[in-house]
Order: C-alpha cells, then sequence, then structure tokens
C-alpha cells in the first residue's frame, strides 16, 4: 500500500456508512430556513420542508433566478399599489397559479382577510401525496412573515 492509501484507509476505517431512505413522496430534505437558516443548520423533510418551498416561492420575484424565469410571485407587489374588492378576488387564483407549479402539490385553496388597508392575512390551505398543511401568512408591502405551519 502506499501512503496515500494507509491514509485513507485509517481515516475511513470508523465512517459510518449509511444509505438514504428514499422519499416516497419525493419532497426531499432541505436546510430549516423560512427567511434564514437555524442557528444549528438543522434539516426539514417532510411537509415541513414543501411548506417552507411554498414560501420562499411566494416571496421570490419572478424572473429573480436565472436558471427559472417563470419561478415565483412575491406577494408584497400585491400591497405596492392600492387594492380593489376585484384585486383581493383574484388572490387565491394567483397563489394557486403559481403553487401548483410544484409538482408534489396537487391543489390550493387561500382564504385572504385585509385586516387593515396596508396588511393582508393569508391562510393556504395545500394538498399533498403527505397530506394536507396549511400555511399562514400576514402581507405588508415590505415584508412576508410566515406565521404558522399547520399539519
Amino acid at each position: 500500500m502506499s501512503l496515500l492509501e494507509d491514509v485513507l484507509a485509517s481515516v475511513t476505517a470508523d465512517a459510518e456508512v449509511t444509505a438514504a431512505v428514499p422519499d416516497p413522496h419525493g419532497f426531499g430534505v432541505d436546510f430549516d430556513c423560512a427567511d434564514d437558516l437555524t442557528e444549528l443548520l438543522q434539516l426539514a423533510s417532510g411537509p415541513k420542508a414543501l411548506a417552507q418551498a411554498v414560501y420562499r416561492r411566494l416571496t421570490t420575484p419572478r424572473g429573480a433566478l436565472l436558471d427559472a424565469p417563470d419561478y415565483g410571485y412575491d406577494l408584497r407587489e400585491l400591497l405596492s399599489r392600492g387594492m380593489t374588492s376585484a384585486d383581493l378576488a383574484a388572490i387565491p387564483g394567483i397563489i394557486r397559479s403559481e403553487v401548483t407549479k410544484d409538482e408534489r402539490i396537487f391543489d390550493v385553496s387561500t382564504r385572504v382577510s385585509q385586516p387593515a388597508p396596508d396588511t393582508l392575512e393569508l391562510a393556504i390551505h395545500c394538498i399533498t401525496a403527505e397530506g394536507p398543511f396549511t400555511l399562514i401568512l400576514n402581507v405588508t408591502a415590505e415584508t412576508v412573515a410566515l406565521l404558522e405551519v399547520r399539519s
């Protein structure tokens, strides 16, 4: 054996080999983050990972990703101008159109409320292969806050 082979053998002798468990629904695993990584770089999987992906899809301006120019709809754009009742009524369709681009989401319904002229509260109910989940968002012209994910 060469010196390199000896070093590799000693380093890998105690290495634990684990097989990846396939995700039957294709939700995958990602870093646990909505707007920022967790302090310990924790991972999220299943509906939580998918809910965070939906949140990021709804806070990313269309065209912001070079390799996916049709990805995203920044909900803050809704409040950058005055809202009419027709604008409010169109929001569930806008969200459904964007969120169902993700093939892991089968269907979406959204309940919209406007507690103040410059604020929207959205309950986005998503149907997936693992079951439903609901994102509760608070939207202003400056921020989109992920308040809760209910499974």
